[in-house]
């Protein structure tokens, strides 16, 4: 890359996203959107409670407080380099072209990996979920490649349509936890009943530590974003901070009060072989839904556990996009993906192109129908 073309680069209009469009919480949504939290407590905190029982909730704000403290220097970062290409767009910055052209390379790899694996998961979910609620057995490429057709237009027509589809889903995501957790604390919870045991030490300092403190880290996968959509931000110096904050606090909270609340739902004294017994299954939490609530709630949240997945591929397609973007314009990528639609000013170009990939890849994935 010459200096000219390396990822800070500020690209003349025709090649720049269209400024001003997401306030604090519209780039919070995206953020949040893309961590998952509803597949993120029914699908990772089984794991969590499995591994350090009723500690949990603690293990969650650990991961919290640690992802809060690096995003201190993260969106310092942002206060004086305003580029789509975040982490990418900071190693070019700081340590030259040539380490950024490297991580760049690193970054596509990964995200490209990551997407796939996430939709292969999700073709698996959703056609499950078609075929036992519905009884019709649709082949999870057609699935697969429906759902992708309107991820790419989404975030091909810009952030404001992905915005209102995020809103919505993480609405109802957020609403139908804190439904159960009113209804679990109204109840008294389980046979323990609730109290602050699963934060003392003698709770989440056991041998499953490690384990479940990698799980709760990768609760949090997607807070990046916030830097990602600084070029698009009204304010950016001022918005990205507030966003990042904004976000890992809820993500943080949320988490912690909700296992918080479905460990004494289950039993302090027996949350830990419970989740256990149950891994295999991913029943832990439909079923203390059903427990408690009612089993056409605990269907609810199995519908919601696929919508959560496909708002989380909303938020990841915009963001991935977006990087793919900044390096086509600064000449890492093919020029192409490097430019926006002149009307929009969306990268119509990097959408459509992730698309293909990720169904190509995920299609011809190991995982079962």
């Amino acid at each position: 890359m010459t200096p000219e073309t390396h990822p800070t680069h500020q690209a003349p209009a025709s090649t720049g996203l269209r400024r001003g469009r997401l306030g604090v919480l519209g780039v919070t949504f995206f953020v949040v959107a893309a961590v998952a939290p509803m597949a993120a407590i029914v699908g990772g905190s089984p794991v969590v409670f499995a591994s350090v029982g009723p500690g949990a909730p603690a293990v969650f704000l650990m991961a919290g407080l640690l992802f809060l403290v690096f995003s201190v220097g993260y969106v310092t970062m942002s206060r004086h380099l305003t580029n789509a290409g975040g982490f990418v767009a900071y190693v070019a910055r700081g340590l030259g072209t040539r380490a950024g052209a490297a991580v760049a390379g690193i970054t596509v790899l990964c995200y490209v990996a990551l997407q796939c694996g996430l939709w292969s998961q999700y073709g698996v979910f959703v056609a499950q979920l078609v075929e036992n609620r519905l009884g019709i057995a649709v082949p999870r490429e057609v699935l697969l490649l429906l759902s992708l057709v309107v991820v790419t237009a989404l975030t091909a027509r810009g952030v404001d349509l992905s915005l209102k589809v995020l809103g919505v889903l993480l609405v109802l995501e957020v609403v139908t936890f804190v439904v159960l957790d009113v209804v679990v604390l109204a109840q008294g919870g389980g046979p323990d009943g609730f109290s602050l045991q699963g934060f003392s030490p003698s709770s989440w300092a056991v041998p499953g530590l490690g384990v479940a403190f990698l799980f709760c880290v990768s609760c949090f996968t997607g807070f990046e974003a916030t830097v990602v959509f600084s070029e698009e931000a009204r304010e950016p110096r001022r918005t990205i901070p507030r966003a990042a904050y904004l976000a890992i606090g809820f993500i943080g909270v949320f988490y912690a009060f909700t296992t918080w609340c479905l460990g004494g739902a289950a039993g302090f004294g027996v949350v830990q072989q419970e989740a256990g017994d149950k891994l295999a299954a991913r029943t832990f939490v439909p079923d203390l839904a059903a427990r408690y609530v009612g089993s056409g709630f605990a269907t609810v949240m199995d519908v919601l556990v696929v919508t959560s997945f496909f708002a989380m591929l909303i938020g990841f397609h915009n963001l991935f996009t977006r990087y793919v973007f900044a390096l086509g314009r600064a000449g890492v990528l093919p020029s192409v993906l490097g430019r926006t639609n002149p009307r929009t000013r969306t990268p119509v170009a990097a959408a459509l192109a992730i698309g293909v990939a990720d169904f190509g890849m995920s299609a011809a994935s190991p995982f079962p129908a």
